[in-house]
C-alpha cells in the first residue's frame, strides 16, 4: 500500500506542475481510484463552479459585468460544498474543513493526504483497505492543486480549538 501511495503523490506532483487534467491524469487517477474519482470529480466541479460564481458577483459589484450572467442557487434545500484549509502561523500544521453537500453532515475533518473522519474513510480505506483515499481525500488534494481551496491562517491555540470540535 505505501508503494501506490508513492506512485500517487508522483501523480500529483506532475500535476500540480502543469495544472493540466489531462487524460493521462484521469486515466492515472482512475486506476487507482476507481470506487471515489467519479465523486471526488463532482466535488472538484462544484467548488470549481462556486470560485467562478464569487468572481462574477465581485465584478458585479464593482460594475465590471460584461455581458456576464451571474446564476443563483434558489433552491435552499441544496448545501454546496465548502472546503477551507487551515494552517497554523508558526508550525505549519493544517486540516481542512470540509462542508459537505450532504444535509446530513455538518463537516468533515481532513488531514491532508492522510485521515477523513468521514464514515467512508473508516470503513474502506481503514477496515477494509478498499480505497487509498475517500472520495473527500481526493476531491481535496485535485482541487488544492487546481487552487480551488480557499486558505486561512490560524493561531496555534486556534488550531487545537478547531481540532476539538470535531472529537465532539
Amino acid at each position: 500500500m505505501q508503494k501506490r501511495l508513492e506512485i500517487v503523490d508522483v501523480i500529483f506532483e506532475k500535476f500540480e506542475k502543469t495544472k493540466k487534467v489531462n487524460n493521462e491524469f484521469l486515466l492515472s487517477l482512475k486506476f487507482f481510484f476507481p470506487n471515489v474519482l467519479e465523486s471526488a470529480i463532482e466535488i472538484v466541479d462544484t467548488l470549481e463552479t462556486n470560485k467562478n460564481q464569487k468572481k462574477l458577483e465581485q465584478k458585479f459589484l464593482k460594475g465590471d459585468l460584461n455581458n456576464e450572467t451571474i446564476q443563483t442557487n434558489s433552491s435552499s434545500s441544496t448545501k454546496l460544498p465548502k472546503v477551507v484549509l487551515f494552517e497554523t502561523e508558526k508550525s505549519k500544521r493544517c486540516f481542512v474543513r470540509f462542508e459537505s453537500f450532504s444535509r446530513n453532515t455538518d463537516a468533515y475533518l481532513i488531514y491532508p493526504h492522510h485521515y477523513c473522519s468521514c464514515p467512508d474513510f473508516h470503513y474502506n480505506v481503514i477496515n477494509r483497505q478498499k480505497n487509498l483515499f475517500c472520495k473527500h481525500i481526493l476531491a481535496v488534494r485535485i482541487a488544492n492543486a487546481l487552487g480551488l481551496i480557499e486558505k486561512r491562517e490560524i493561531k496555534e491555540s486556534e488550531y487545537l480549538d478547531w481540532i476539538a470540535q470535531f472529537e465532539n
